[in-house]
C-alpha cells in the first residue's frame, strides 16, 4: 500500500510540474503576441564581473547598455560602450527596410545609409538581437508563481543547446588568450504584468580557464519592458 501511494503521490507532482510548464508557456505566447500589436520600448543590459583584475577589464568591454523601440519591422536602437578607454556612440534605425547609422567615435560623427533587402534585414536584426542570449524554450522547466498580481516565471534545467549559447557568449571574448568557459549556474526569471513582459533578469555564474589558471566570471543579463 505504502509503495502504491507513493506511486500516485510521484505521478500527482509529475502532472503539477506538466501543468506549471503548460501554464507558463501558454502566458509567455501571450505576451509574445502582445509584443507584435504595438510599439514597445526595450532596455537591454550586460554586465560582466570577475575576480582576476586582467579577465575583468577584458569583459568590461562587453559591458554594454542599449535602448531600443521596435514598431513591428522599425527599429530605433542606441549604442554606447567604451572601447580600450575611449566611448563610442552609435545609433542605428532601420525604417521601412532602408538602415540609417548615425556613429561618434572620438567626437567624429559618421552616417551611413543603406537599402536592404529581406535576407539583409534578417542579418541585421539577428546581429543586433536586443533580447536575451537565449529564451524560455532553452529551458526544460518552467514554474509559475504570483506576486504582487504580476506572474514570476522561473526557468530551469536548461538544454545543452542553451548551455553551448552561453558559453560561447563568454568564449568569443577568449579567442585571442585560448581560454575556456563552462557555465556552472543559471538563474532566470521572466516578470508579465497584466499579460504583458515587464523584465527579464538572468545571472551566470562561469568557470573560465586561462593558461590553466580558473577564475569566476558572472555575467547579469537583463531587459526591460514599457
Amino acid at each position: 500500500m505504502k509503495k502504491i501511494l507513493a506511486l500516485v503521490m510521484t505521478l500527482v507532482l509529475m502532472c503539477g510540474m506538466l501543468m506549471s510548464c503548460d501554464n507558463a508557456r501558454a502566458l509567455l505566447e501571450k505576451a509574445d503576441a502582445a509584443l507584435k500589436k504595438e510599439p514597445y520600448a526595450i532596455t537591454t543590459k550586460m554586465d560582466f564581473k570577475c575576480d582576476n583584475a586582467e579577465l575583468n577589464q577584458i569583459f568590461s568591454l562587453m559591458n554594454i547598455e542599449i535602448p531600443a523601440i521596435i514598431d513591428g519591422e522599425n527599429v530605433t536602437m542606441d549604442i554606447g560602450m567604451d572601447m580600450m578607454g575611449y566611448s563610442v556612440n552609435a545609433k542605428a534605425i532601420v525604417a521601412d527596410m532602408v538602415l540609417y547609422y548615425d556613429i561618434d567615435v572620438l567626437g567624429q560623427g559618421i552616417k551611413m545609409k543603406a537599402a536592404m533587402n529581406e535576407d539583409q534585414y534578417q542579418e541585421f536584426m539577428g546581429a543586433n538581437d536586443t533580447h536575451m542570449a537565449v529564451k524560455s524554450e532553452d529551458f526544460d522547466k518552467l514554474t509559475v508563481e504570483t506576486k504582487d498580481g504580476k506572474k514570476h516565471i522561473s526557468c530551469e534545467e536548461i538544454t545543452e543547446d542553451g548551455l553551448e549559447v552561453l558559453n560561447d557568449l563568454v568564449e568569443e571574448s577568449l579567442d585571442n588568450a585560448n581560454g575556456e568557459a563552462t557555465v556552472s549556474d543559471v538563474t532566470y526569471v521572466i516578470i508579465l504584468n497584466n499579460g504583458k513582459y515587464e523584465s527579464m533578469n538572468m545571472t551566470c555564474v562561469y568557470s573560465v580557464t586561462v593558461a590553466g589558471e580558473t577564475y569566476n566570471v558572472t555575467l547579469n543579463l537583463s531587459t526591460e519592458f514599457s
